[in-house]
């Protein structure tokens, strides 16, 4: 009887973390097309083909890449405990996102100060950046909490 709860337990909060990890993943991928959605707007408004071809060659800097992937891979295992927190722990749903949002910038702001100090990039506005940021991992965790709180109907 006693181990039949630990495993009726153990499998909520394992699909918990299944649906966080999904639903943040989720968040990100629209974000991050919207995003490439506005780039690619902004970088057409004269010339079409001289701006596609602009777009794509800086779709393919590896900083930029490695910021995706790092982004990625955040907010993945952020989900996934989001997931917990909210579903399994009742915890409010906005204070996870702030939560979350917080540790997503100082995750993605780390790896662009230090991908910017050892290949000596500048930056001139670094306040800019930290915002962009801040707006775009807002955004994520904002859609993500949303999509868990509303999936956990679903878990009880």
């Amino acid at each position: 009887m006693v181990w039949k709860i630990i495993e009726m337990a153990i499998s909520s909060i394992e699909e918990a973390r299944r649906i966080g990890g999904r639903k943040a993943v989720t968040g990100f991928l629209w974000i991050f097309l919207l995003m490439e959605a506005f780039a690619l707007f902004v970088e057409t408004r004269g010339d079409f083909t001289r701006g596609i071809s602009f777009f794509l060659e800086k779709q393919r800097d590896w900083v930029f890449i490695g910021l995706v992937v790092v982004m990625l891979s955040a907010v993945f295992l952020l989900g996934r405990a989001a997931g917990r927190q909210i579903l399994v722990d009742e915890r409010n749903h906005i204070q996870v996102a702030l939560t979350n949002t917080l540790y997503t910038l100082l995750v993605s702001g780390g790896y662009v100060w230090v991908v910017s100090y050892f290949m000596r990039l500048y930056i001139e506005s670094w306040v800019s950046m930290v915002v962009l940021l801040a707006l775009i991992a807002g955004c994520i965790w904002m859609i993500a909490v949303r999509g868990i709180k509303r999936a956990g109907t679903s878990i009880k």
